[in-house]
């Protein structure tokens, strides 16, 4: 499908969630969605860098082990800076295009990634208002080009000018739902364009909304930098994640409080999985391990184990009996894998290490060619 296409199905598309806007019944539900959309950001606050990372994450195939995420932050563009978050996983699909519009939906299988919610991109709403996609043409991902789907929100502005003339405009922009109704564009950003030559093929553009959400950003790009169990330790379908700062000449940096106009970390990751040693019956243990090497990071041993999907299933099935999950849970398709990492350095005084787990993370099972 070429760009024309694509804008085209965009813009119809967008323009016939507008419509909504004149229904009466139906702009009762948008301020409702409006209300929840600001609830959901609000309940993932000091989280809008991490959610983009972990939809970053899940772009990628869950065979992929060489994945990239960058995150830019450039202080210079705008006037409180501008956010990038580009990924060389899948371009968006026009699934996607819809299930990021709708709240609480996802166009991942539960337990196919990290995320599966569908509310996780709406706390970027706390930093920015304005955000923009930009991807490669789905159909032909490997261009340099971010010539697929290509898009920002409806915004108030756009509300009431799609209004115009009507009685309720301004009262109907003021609580219409964000995140809501795509409109294409045209142009491509340079640094977009320069990110997709780098090999990116969706990037997400934020232009921030406030100094608050500027430090916010930068508080968080910090600890995803220096953080004490180190970000990239279970993102194993990643073997780089960049964090760069771009900020103007003399400004205090804020990832290691040192002073310099251009700040970039390359955190890595690779893995090599070795045997595991059979128990005192000759029979295999039923676990996998694996050496983790995240460079500065350090070395960590992973042990991996598998919930088999018939155990999982009866354990869903009772938290959503409860009322604990809700029902989109009984669709996870896979057994689910619990990981615990090891440090590098066991705390020799205890005569133990402390472990870091990670719970019901799930990947196909090796045996299935993963």
């Amino acid at each position: 499908m070429a760009r024309n296409a694509r804008a085209k199905q965009l813009r119809e598309y967008g323009l016939s969630v507008l419509e909504g806007a004149r229904s009466e019944q139906v702009l009762r539900m948008a301020r409702q969605v409006n209300a929840a959309s600001y609830t959901s950001a609000r309940e993932y606050a000091g989280r809008s860098l991490f959610e983009l990372l972990q939809n970053g994450y899940d772009a990628h195939p869950r065979d992929r082990r060489g994945g990239r995420v960058h995150v830019l932050l450039d202080e210079t563009e705008g006037e409180w800076g501008t956010l990038y978050v580009a990924n060389g996983g899948m371009p968006f699909t026009w699934r996607d295009v819809e299930r990021v519009c709708e709240l609480a939906q996802s166009s991942k299988e539960v337990g196919e990634g990290i995320g599966n919610k569908g509310v996780g991109f709406r706390s970027i709403l706390l930093i920015s208002d304005a955000p923009e996609i930009y991807s490669a043409d789905p159909d032909s991902p490997l261009g340099p080009e971010l010539d697929g789907y290509c898009f920002r929100f409806a915004q108030k502005v756009d509300v009431e000018e799609f209004l115009a003339g009507e009685e309720n405009s301004h009262e109907a922009a003021a609580k219409y739902p964000p995140l809501q109704a795509p409109l294409p564009l045209d142009d491509v950003p340079a640094t977009c364009r320069h990110l997709a030559a780098q090999g990116y093929v969706t990037v997400v553009r934020l232009p921030l909304l406030s100094e608050a959400a500027r430090a916010e950003v930068r508080l968080r790009m910090r600890e995803l930098a220096g953080s004490k169990v180190p970000v990239m330790l279970f993102l194993d379908r990643l073997a780089g994640l960049t964090l760069e700062r771009r900020a103007a000449g003399g400004e205090a940096g804020e990832l290691d409080d040192c002073r310099e106009a251009h700040e970039r970390y390359e955190l890595t990751r690779s893995e090599d999985g070795f045997a595991v040693a059979q128990d005192g019956t000759g029979h295999e243990l039923p676990v996998s391990c694996a050496t983790v090497d995240l460079g500065s990071a350090g070395t960590f041993l992973i042990v991996r184990g598998t919930v088999e999907k018939e155990r999982l299933n009866s354990t869903l099935a009772e938290a959503v009996g409860c009322g604990l999950l809700d029902d989109t849970w009984q669709e996870w398709k896979r057994s689910a894998v619990v990981e615990v990492a090891l440090p590098p350095h066991a705390d020799r005084d205890a005569g133990r290490s402390t472990p870091s787990c990670r719970w019901l993370r799930t990947r196909p099972r090796r045996s299935r060619g993963t």
